[in-house]
């Protein structure tokens, strides 16, 4: 969607600058997917479906989990470093916390679905506040 609204207003389809917004928005969407594929494993994994989550375990699902999400981190840090990006970008490591409270939240409370919800929220409200936060940084 980034890359479509990206040609759509310039009729280029390639730039440095615009690539990272491409693979952020993506791997945050991912990740809400990943997070919500833990309660479904045994579901998943009766029907043959391939996620994450059946191929990899839990332990594994959760180390995706955080280095896709830490990915996102040092792609914004790079994009700025590399000066295609403004310097206000940084603002969205304010959410660094909540990849790690997703994931130590997710791990201590595998098998209860209940309170595996919050790794659930803290992955929305990562998603939701690192992308709007990267989205303002380019306007302003």
């Amino acid at each position: 969607m980034v890359l479509g609204s990206y040609y759509v207003q310039t009729r280029a389809f390639v730039s440095a600058g615009v690539l990272g917004p491409c693979y952020l928005s993506g791997v945050m969407t991912t990740l809400v997917l990943l997070i919500n594929e833990f309660a479904d494993r045994d579901a998943d994994a009766g029907s043959g479906r391939k996620t994450f989550v059946t191929l990899y375990g839990y332990n594994g699902g959760l180390a995706i989990y955080l280095a896709l999400a830490l990915s996102c981190y040092a792609v914004v840090v790079a994009g700025v470093a590399a000066m295609h990006w403004p310097p206000y970008a940084l603002l969205a490591l304010v959410t660094l916390p909540l990849p790690f409270q997703a994931f130590r939240l997710g791990r201590a409370s595998l098998g209860d679905w209940g309170r595996f919800l919050g790794a659930v929220k803290a992955t929305i409200l990562m998603n939701f506040l690192f992308l709007c936060i990267l989205a303002i940084s380019f306007v302003v």
